[in-house]
């Protein structure tokens, strides 16, 4: 199979916005939560580290001016205000964990009622084809955190943009060439994901019917049905060594 192209990666990774209606379907609510709190924890950071250049600036006023009562009261304020920020920076980091497991709980109820819907809606043929299984089986296996985990990604590529961004800008304002290695510096990581994203996607497609053999295995020897079979016949052993097998190929690189 020919690697796709760097144009061709880039248009796939814009057709992310499937897995964005996905998740809004399932909770709209807790995705417009989400998004807010993207932009007030993209601007914290910055605002973190203007308090910290106002509180250095006032202690060197401090040190060199002659009213050092009023600088120790400008002194305090910008500490009360660094510390209101964290507690704020704090407060939607709980928020955002707790909208987190609010959304994928919404995502897994969501994907659960397609899976269903779609399933009884099938016909009869395609249950005797094994393509369908291999569908069914990646839907079953990664569609109730799959989803969600995108729009967590893009969340926090979001977050991190605009504080990137915001820091970019300021350090512009200082000294342009600084800004531009540090923008630079955010490339790589990019250009990697994008590259190896592709190749993870079809190496799980490559391995998705050894999958749903071993999680028959797995069955046949965790579960009740065959319980009475395996131990008159002997048959765990043969069962545990095709298991391993299977584990062991869905394991390769190749």
């Amino acid at each position: 199979m020919q690697n796709p192209s760097l144009a061709q990666r880039v248009k796939h990774a814009f057709r992310l916005d499937r897995a964005v209606r996905f998740v809004w379907s399932a909770g709209p609510g807790m995705t417009m939560v989400s998004l807010v709190l993207v932009l007030i924890q993209g601007v914290l950071p910055l605002l973190t580290l203007y308090i910290m250049k106002l509180i250095v600036d006032a202690v060197a006023v401090s040190v060199t001016g002659s009213n050092t009562q009023s600088s120790f009261y400008q002194v305090g304020l910008f500490i009360a205000l660094g510390a209101g920020v964290a507690l704020i920076t704090a407060v939607c980091r709980s928020i955002g964990a707790y909208v987190q497991e609010a959304q994928s709980l919404a995502v897994t109820n969501h994907i659960s009622d397609v899976l269903h819907a779609n399933s009884t809606a099938m016909d009869l043929a395609y249950y005797e084809n094994p393509k369908f299984f291999d569908t069914l089986h990646r839907a079953q296996q990664e569609g109730p955190y799959r989803p969600t985990r995108i729009v967590n990604g893009l969340t926090r590529l979001g977050q991190n943009s605009i504080s990137l961004i915001a820091m970019v800008g300021l350090l512009f304002s200082f000294q342009w060439v600084v800004g531009m290695i540090l923008f630079a510096a955010a490339l790589p990581g990019v250009l990697v994901r994008m590259k190896f994203s592709g190749s993870m996607y079809h190496w799980q497609r490559m391995r998705t019917p050894d999958q749903r053999k071993a999680a028959y295995y797995n069955w046949i020897l965790t579960g009740d049905v065959h319980a009475k079979e395996i131990r008159l016949f002997g048959l765990g052993d043969l069962f545990i060594q095709r298991f391993s097998v299977l584990q062991k190929n869905c394991a390769k690189n190749d």
